[in-house]
């Protein structure tokens, strides 16, 4: 087992595609091409992906962003962010455990923290999901620092640097009297928030006027430290999720209903 930076070269489709590899469809790869633009500027800035490489193939990889950047969830100075980290598809559905995949990627990280005297800034969630749960940082020995609802920021200080704090959203979204205001917050770095776009983008277009449409995209670092907020749906003024993406008919059901409620 090693682990690696990923280059433009080596892994960047497989990190495009957030490991859906073996099941890549339509969605994915459109979306894909969005989130590999996105991976290439940051990289440029500052940003490295860590990919952790086992019987010669990768198995999983983590964000190590500088939290100055655009950074999903969270804000300060000095530390690096692990927004994400990932084992392959297959076998987050599965649930496998112990393979030391995910130790491997946050020693790497932690190592890169070490170098430049940074902390290290994880936002990670209370759910029985896979994803970012706490108890995996727990046992690394990350304390929490912040707290927002079910979400917890944990860290490690390696140098003498700010202590990060969690996004509070403040964003008020507009509601109208006259037309249904649809309004969709994404953020490239998130796959499935690409393929979100794209479902929410296609769906308004079919109601051309009955229907107002807005995007922000939470990348541009103005809008997120203005607002604290990377993903959201509001339809007019009404948060709406879906737990994943929002897919395509979930989107057209709920327009649909809001404007035979207006008649």
């Amino acid at each position: 087992m090693k682990v690696q930076d990923l280059s433009k070269e080596d892994y960047l489709n497989y990190v495009a595609l957030c490991t859906h590899v073996d099941d890549r469809n339509e969605k994915r790869i459109e979306a894909a091409k969005t989130r590999k633009e996105w991976i290439k500027d940051r990289m440029q800035k500052g940003m490295k992906i860590k990919v952790v490489i086992d019987e010669n193939a990768p198995q999983g990889f983590a964000h190590c962003i500088p939290i100055e950047l655009d950074v999903w969830e969270v804000s300060g100075q000095g530390s690096l962010v692990v927004p994400c980290l990932t084992r392959n598809y297959r076998a987050v559905c599965t649930q496998e455990r112990g393979s030391g995949y995910g130790r491997a990627l946050m020693k790497a990280i932690e190592e890169e923290a070490k170098k430049c005297g940074k902390g290290v800034a994880i936002p990670a969630y209370d759910h029985d999901f896979w994803f970012m749960n706490k108890r995996f940082f727990d046992r690394l020995g990350y304390k929490q620092v912040d707290r927002f609802g079910r979400k917890g920021l944990f860290w490690k200080n390696f140098g003498d640097v700010e202590v990060p704090k969690l996004h509070r959203p403040r964003y008020k979204p507009k509601t109208s009297a006259d037309k249904l205001i649809v309004e969709l917050i994404w953020h490239p770095m998130c796959l499935t928030s690409i393929i979100e776009r794209n479902n929410v983008r296609k769906v308004c277009a079919e109601f051309k006027n009955q229907v107002i449409y807005e995007e922000h995209d939470a990348s541009d670092i103005h809008f997120l430290k203005e607002y604290e907020i990377s993903r959201a749906i509001f339809f007019n003024g009404d948060y709406k999720t879906w737990g994943y993406e929002a897919p395509e008919e979930g989107v057209r059901k709920e327009i649909i209903n809001r404007l035979r409620a207006r008649k």
